[in-house]
């Protein structure tokens, strides 16, 4: 039932025992009685399984320890002490809904109304004024973020995060489609529907992505509405339709707005 909907971002935490002992019990009593959500998580933990065997920790782990020595290198600092400051960057957990990797210690933007570096909004106590909503890309650079123009290059291994604007109360959601046709929900409210936004500032996800090799592109879609609205209509339309979608003015979806951003690979 909706009402009983546990989205796959958490069975994800769910599967690593990573939530709250109240709520793994409540999941795993779920688990038991409720056949459907037992293939939800059979396919998750197949899907992590698959990505693990291909991405070994031990390789992930190597190729951390020799990035972040090349760096210390050129810094003239010991390599220990720069691995230990950028631990939380080489540890990600696979994420089994898409081709992304989720990284579950937290994100590359500031949390607070502090304003990161090159971004072109200022401290308001009043909010941000924009007139329609926006999608922000931001890409882990060293110590900083870079904020990513439509259509930016990137490589698999980059490590981004999404940021949403929107000028007043509504509902969205935030969804990716990569190059190999596999969508992703990254935002929602706990049912599976569109989720409140916050509006008047940038509001950025809490956890950034790690990009694989899927090939060509990476789109995302912000769908905003002024009702409450459920997912599964919205992605039965973006995984008929071609992608990337430009400014989803063609997409069957009434009284919603789609912001789109495309990264090319």
């Amino acid at each position: 039932m909706k009402n009983n909907y546990v989205p796959d971002w958490k069975l994800e935490r769910y599967i690593l025992g990573e939530l709250p002992d109240d709520e793994l019990e409540a999941i795993g009593a779920m688990e038991r009685s409720d056949e459907a959500l037992r293939g939800r998580i059979a396919a998750l933990r197949e899907s992590d399984a698959q990505a693990l065997a291909k991405y070994p920790p031990e390789w992930m782990a190597r190729k951390a320890e020799t990035a972040l020595a090349g760096r210390a290198r050129a810094a003239g600092a010991p390599a220990a002490a720069v691995y230990g400051g950028m631990m939380r960057w080489a540890f990600p957990i696979f994420a089994c809904v898409a081709l992304l990797l989720l990284l579950p210690l937290g994100g590359i933007l500031p949390t607070d109304s502090r304003v990161a570096q090159g971004d072109v909004y200022e401290d308001r106590p009043k909010g941000v004024i924009v007139s329609e909503p926006a999608l922000e890309v931001w890409r882990k650079t060293g110590g900083d973020a870079e904020k990513l123009a439509p259509e930016a290059a990137v490589r698999a291994g980059d490590i981004v995060q999404l940021r949403y604007i929107v000028p007043g109360p509504c509902y969205g959601a935030l969804i990716s489609m990569d190059g190999r046709g596999v969508l992703t929900v990254h935002l929602s409210d706990d049912n599976g529907g569109a989720a409140r936004l916050i509006s008047g500032r940038p509001v950025a996800l809490d956890d950034a992505y790690q990009l694989d090799d899927a090939p060509t592109y990476e789109a995302f879609y912000l769908i905003t509405a002024s009702n409450d609205f459920e997912l599964e209509s919205v992605k039965r339309t973006l995984l008929g339709v071609n992608h990337p979608i430009g400014d989803g003015r063609d997409l069957a979806l009434p009284q919603k707005q789609v912001t789109a951003f495309t990264l090319r690979k």
